[in-house]
């Protein structure tokens, strides 16, 4: 009894410190953090489509900035980007764009639904590395073997030289 008794002492006492210990960290984390975050503003065919918040959910340590503009500028199917992703393994980045402010939430919206109306994604193509611009939808995800998302999925590959 006592064991037990002690045992949930340890645990009681152990979860707040944890916890705690987890807060610092996470304002510790809070600068780092910042640099996983970035505001990117989204052309399509050279025009101006919104603004979008990008935010790092995983894949390579240290992904290469993005930059402040990203110029859609091909499209490709989801087949195409699935295989880029799969050669890329543990060099690739998954991001999620969001729109910036409320009035960038029609550009947005439209884009998703042109890519979903052409069966398509998005493509960049900057000097060092690739984003495929994958609307959220199920089958999109599931085929890239991501999880659901309310959120554009980016998919940052790395061009290799």
């Amino acid at each position: 009894r006592s064991k037990k008794g002690r045992a949930r002492q340890d645990s009681a006492s152990r979860s707040p410190r944890e916890g705690k210990k987890k807060d610092k960290e996470g304002s510790k984390g809070d600068e780092p953090e910042r640099s996983t975050k970035f505001k990117v503003k989204l052309y399509k065919m050279g025009e101006f489509c919104c603004n979008i918040v990008a935010n790092f959910v995983k894949g390579k340590e240290s992904p290469e900035s993005l930059t402040n503009k990203l110029q859609i500028d091909q499209r490709t199917k989801i087949d195409h980007c699935r295989a880029h992703m799969e050669r890329a393994g543990a060099l690739s980045t998954v991001w999620h764009f969001s729109a910036a402010d409320r009035r960038d939430c029609a550009a947005y919206d439209a884009l998703c639904d042109y890519f979903v109306e052409k069966q398509r994604v998005g493509l960049v193509q900057t000097p060092s590395y690739y984003i495929y611009i994958v609307p959220p939808t199920e089958k999109y995800l599931k085929e890239l073997s991501l999880p659901a998302s309310n959120f554009v999925v980016g998919l940052q590959i790395p061009i290799k030289k």
